[in-house]
């Protein structure tokens, strides 16, 4: 059975430019040159990778809409692939020198979105004709977060490209689970207890100093490992406690000073504990994480397992975030990677595009099932995928996702604090958060916030 494939992060990161494929793309026809185009700005890490290329049923349903679209407008649909941390600066080229051949349509990582809409390389989606924006295709959760002084830049939904629905967050090996005698976590889900206190309990029952040298490390086996700093951001989410807040006048105020936060910071470091075997942190490197999971060695993994890992023959199953507390609802949260789209300030045809996004987004409304039945042939269970993927209502966008990787003060501030201070004892959350407040809020002000 073949492992992880819907659950890859990878980081190798590819430039390249291609079309929609042969099969299914009307404008590889021999009249393509005197059709109109309609030009989409795509990132991907691995473009063979990449959910609309695949041989699935997601990627046929995206290749027969766009050849629907293409000939219900009499138009062409090309798509172009950019690396993800090189297309913030090949956009911002392009829109800033009215170069209107570069994109009609972005679709872009959230952590890209947040610099080009403070540069005010956006169009405001209520210029194209067409758009719906309350639609219910389109996730409210992005429509909000895109937002600002009244005006959205950007949309996404679950279907289309696959962010703003509700789903997993983790996984376990249910070959060594069973092995250990664990009490069952995909039971535990379904009874709603799947909270952060039982994967610690959990966990610790699973871990084990292999060697008998009385310390902790790879050899030995964990209880849990997770996909680097932005797994662990995404269980601090869960708390639903932001890390910014966007405030009515449209501000955005960095929030992780609060009371409330630094209870949650506490009690995540507490939880995710590495000297007895509950977490194994290897300095936040990704791929040292995955590759104990892959081994073997950590029974649960929250976020997906890196390519450079390896595979496993072990029964894998996957599972929802757990809760903060119990009499909490499971939530899924937005990574800083998940896609949005956009058009920029420059794009001409302004009827024509809206109409075409409109178009994405209603003929894509129920492609999450077959992302879903694509997903589920890597676990041991497809129906309990399923099932643990439909445990799932709430998703929520936090404000940091948008502009993460566009200043090293907010990533250390937010994504980093939350993280550091479970494997770094000679820092707290507190003090990683004081000494960075002040000049993250001075980039908010600067970036989004009216004068």
């Amino acid at each position: 059975m073949k492992k992880f494939l819907s659950i890859i992060l990878s980081l190798v990161v590819l430039f390249s430019v291609c079309g929609c494929s042969d099969k299914n793309n009307s404008a590889e026809n021999d009249d393509s040159e005197n059709l109109e185009t309609i030009r989409i700005a795509k990132t991907a890490y691995h473009i063979d990778t990449d959910a609309w290329n695949g041989d699935g049923e997601y990627a046929e349903a995206i290749r027969t809409m766009l050849a629907e679209i293409e000939g219900e407008e009499n138009i062409q649909i090309k798509v172009d692939y950019y690396s993800p941390t090189e297309f913030g600066k090949l956009a911002q080229t392009a829109i800033t020198n009215g170069d209107t051949s570069f994109a009609d349509i972005m679709i872009m990582p959230l952590f890209t979105f947040g610099p080009l809409y403070a540069q005010g390389l956006l169009m405001d989606t209520s210029e194209l004709t067409g758009l719906d924006i309350n639609s219910d295709v389109w996730s409210k959760s992005f429509t909000d977060i895109a937002t600002f002084a009244g005006k959205t830049y950007g949309i996404a939904s679950p279907g289309l490209l696959l962010s703003g629905q509700g789903g997993t967050g983790m996984i376990y090996n249910k070959t060594l689970a069973d092995s250990l005698g664990l009490e069952d976590p995909v039971q535990l889900a379904r009874d709603g207890k799947w909270t952060w206190d039982k994967l610690r309990e959990l966990s610790l029952k699973a871990a084990k100093d292999l060697n008998n040298d009385g310390v902790f490390t790879e050899d030995d086996r964990f209880g849990c490992t997770c996909d680097s700093w932005d797994a662990m951001m995404q269980v601090f989410f869960t708390a639903g406690v932001p890390t910014m807040v966007k405030q009515d006048d449209g501000r955005i105020v960095y929030n992780l000073l609060s009371e409330e936060a630094n209870t949650v910071a506490q009690k995540l470091h507490s939880t995710f504990t590495q000297s007895d075997g509950m977490f194994y942190g290897g300095g936040y490197d990704a791929i040292k994480q995955s590759a104990q999971f892959v081994a073997g060695k950590s029974v649960f993994h929250i976020g997906g397992i890196l390519q450079e890992a390896g595979e496993t023959t072990d029964e894998i199953m996957a599972l929802p975030l757990p809760k903060y507390k119990e009499s909490d609802e499971y939530v899924s949260t937005a990574w800083h990677n998940h896609n949005i789209l956009s058009v920029p300030i420059s794009a001409e045809r302004k009827e024509l595009i809206g109409r075409v996004i409109q178009m994405l987004g209603d003929k894509s409304k129920d492609f999450v099932q077959y992302s879903l039945n694509d997903s589920s042939l890597d676990y041991v269970d497809r129906d309990t995928f399923i099932e643990m993927n439909n445990l799932v209502k709430n998703f929520t966008v936090d404000p940091c996702t948008i502009m993460v990787n566009s200043n090293d003060d907010i990533a250390n501030g937010t994504m980093r604090a939350v993280g550091t201070a479970i494997i770094n004892p000679d820092v707290t959350f507190a003090q990683l958060t004081q000494s960075k407040a002040s000049v993250i809020q001075s980039v908010l002000d600067d970036m989004f916030n009216p004068k």
